[in-house]
């Protein structure tokens, strides 16, 4: 009974033994797959100092046979074997950045595997080098600015920072680049008409490329301005105003996407030179800040110029900037709104109507005619309601007529 069953299992041992012999060679002959390599430690694009732990993951279908590092297009040395004939590994390894110069630098990882077509995968990755210690300062010791001015921040760093931001009466503003290669960072910080005078401290947050961060502090004051009050009340026709909600849209739309568009601002400035008058200025007939009260809106500040010029004159774009808004709003009539980057924006009430073809989205060039002088709206007659906002808080345009932020 032994000697019968002895043939059958060796014919099985032997056919079972064909059959993986065959499919590891067809295996080996038809594998076309390219090992998958990735690499923790270094990303594309990051910035590193000082010594980084580093990994090289592979994994194949067949075994892969050997990897190969570069470093600047140089070969690199693991310090281990690279000759690996597995499917699937782990290489760790050190990357002392220390003794690179800071500046772009490149890793390349080649792997093949051991199959008939030798099937090869090359992976690269761009990455920074910076060791250079972060420092930085304010270009002031200490800041002053009045109720419904502008605070204007200027930190010098040594480098370029990948984050800047500054701290103050509760809330958090960006900081900027003076320009694209500077590394000069500023920052405008509107404060409202009816902030209370205070003195608080301005905290700055920066941090490098490779994550270093330092805190810097300075005082900052808010101090009280006196603002006018209105001598001359003025209410306006009840029949104008029924005749604006029919055709106008609520002005809180208007609030809400001025807010809106102040935080998609540009991010750079799209002026190298003070900010102009937006008409021949025949009076001002409201000045910035001055302390309102009508029947309709009861007591409030307002918040901008009123230009007065012969009805109908032409109204300029101050600045150069991008049209955000442009449209009828119950109590601001035809307006339009002109975004200048880093958050500052011109919004221009009471339009007789507008000029041009400009449309939302349109770039607009400072002395470009964008409207002309009316009394659409909330308003009683001929004038150009101007405002300057900074991250949406108005602010006294003058002082940004005066002055090259």
């Amino acid at each position: 009974m032994f000697h019968k069953l002895k043939i059958p299992l060796l014919v099985i041992f032997i056919g079972g033994t064909s059959f993986w012999f065959g499919n590891k060679m067809y295996f080996y002959y038809t594998h076309e797959s390219a090992p998958v390599v990735s690499l923790s430690g270094i990303t594309q694009d990051g910035t590193y100092q000082g010594v980084v732990a580093c990994s090289i993951f592979a994994n194949n279908d067949y075994k892969i046979s050997s990897i190969a590092p570069f470093l600047d297009g140089q070969p690199y040395n693991l310090n281990t074997n690279t000759n690996v004939r597995s499917r699937t590994f782990t290489l760790p390894f050190s990357l002392d950045t220390t003794q690179l110069a800071d500046g772009k630098h490149s890793f390349e990882i080649q792997a093949q595997d051991s199959s008939y077509h030798a099937n090869k995968a090359n992976h690269h990755w761009d990455f920074y080098v910076d060791n250079v210690p972060l420092k930085a300062d304010f270009l002031r010791p200490s800041y002053k600015v009045e109720q419904g001015k502008t605070m204007h921040v200027s930190i010098q760093a040594n480098k370029i920072l990948a984050k800047a931001s500054l701290s103050f009466l509760g809330k958090t503003f960006n900081c900027y680049q003076s320009s694209p290669t500077n590394t000069t960072y500023e920052c405008f910080i509107g404060i409202d008409c009816e902030e209370h005078p205070v003195e608080q401290m301005l905290v700055a947050d920066l941090e490098d490329a490779a994550q270093n961060s330092i805190k810097l502090t300075a005082k900052a004051e808010v101090a009280a301005f006196p603002f006018p009050r209105q001598k001359n009340g003025f209410s306006v026709n009840s029949k104008k105003l029924e005749h604006e909600k029919e055709i106008s849209m609520n002005t809180k739309i208007l609030e809400e996407a001025v807010g809106k568009w102040s935080q998609d601002s540009a991010k750079q400035k799209m002026w190298n030179s003070p900010f102009e008058m937006p008409t021949q200025i025949r009076r001002i007939s409201t000045p910035f800040g001055e302390v309102r009260v009508t029947p309709e809106r009861g007591r409030y500040l307002h918040k901008g110029l009123d230009l007065v010029n012969d009805p109908k004159s032409v109204v300029w774009a101050s600045q150069n900037g991008k049209v955000i808004i442009k449209e009828r709003y119950l109590m601001t009539g035809n307006t339009m709104v002109i975004d200048h980057g880093l958050g500052v924006t011109t919004l221009y009430a009471h339009l007789e109507e507008f000029m041009g073809d400009l449309e939302v989205g349109d770039f607009v060039k400072k002395g470009n005619p964008i409207g002309k002088i009316g009394m659409t709206g909330y308003a009683s007659g001929y004038h150009l309601h101007w405002e300057l906002r900074v991250n949406n808080t108005p602010v006294d345009p003058t002082e940004w007529t005066q002055n090259i932020y």
